[in-house]
């Protein structure tokens, strides 16, 4: 039986199919993230509006243990976001290398298209507001045929999570903390 040879064709193929399988997981990121961040910000938004009451001297609460719920599940869901974004990126980047490594060396002229080290530098000129994770996401997505969008759109995804995150846990510690004062004002009262 004879060996199949792949031809350039067959190489170019494969480049645009890896290309796309690619941009399709990114896509796929960008698409659950964007529905559970917009949960989340719903979530955010039913505490603030719903059970925190504000006055111009104080601050009610109404149903603590609703917000702390409400807020644990708000910070689940983000929780669940990390991790897509890092999965998806993973599969994207699995494609990207095996399309990059394609263009490098199987595919003439088709690497002068595709120049990685422009978004190489840009990151390293960000890197100090970046933490080790994003960084690490970041080059996983820069080892194959990215552009500067899609790593926008990482970074970018990652930010809103954690700021949604950051949110969660601040009313939480918020309900806390009224909590305990409430306990301590009763315990001086009586």
């Amino acid at each position: 039986m004879a060996k199949y040879q792949l031809d350039s064709k067959d190489y170019l193929e494969l480049w645009k199919y890896c290309e796309e399988v690619a941009g399709r997981d990114k896509d796929r990121m960008v698409t659950i993230s964007t529905w559970l961040l917009a949960f989340a910000v719903a979530i955010h938004a039913y505490i603030l509006t719903k059970q925190m009451k504000f006055n111009l001297l104080s601050i009610n609460i109404d149903g603590n243990m609703q917000v702390i719920v409400l807020a644990v599940a708000g910070i689940i869901t983000c929780w669940i976001v990390k991790h897509l974004i890092y999965a998806f990126s993973a599969y994207a980047n699995r494609y990207w290398f095996m399309a990059d490594w394609l263009k490098k060396n199987k595919i003439e002229g088709l690497s002068e298209f595709h120049d990685k080290e422009v978004f190489i530098k840009a990151i390293k000129n960000d890197s100090d507001h970046l933490s080790k994770a994003q960084l690490k996401l970041i080059s996983f997505s820069l080892s194959g045929s990215t552009t500067e969008g899609v790593i926008g759109v990482f970074k970018t995804m990652l930010h809103l999570t954690n700021g949604l995150l950051y949110l969660f846990v601040l009313e939480i510690f918020f309900v806390l903390i009224l909590g305990i004062t409430h306990i301590v004002k009763s315990i001086l009262t009586s």
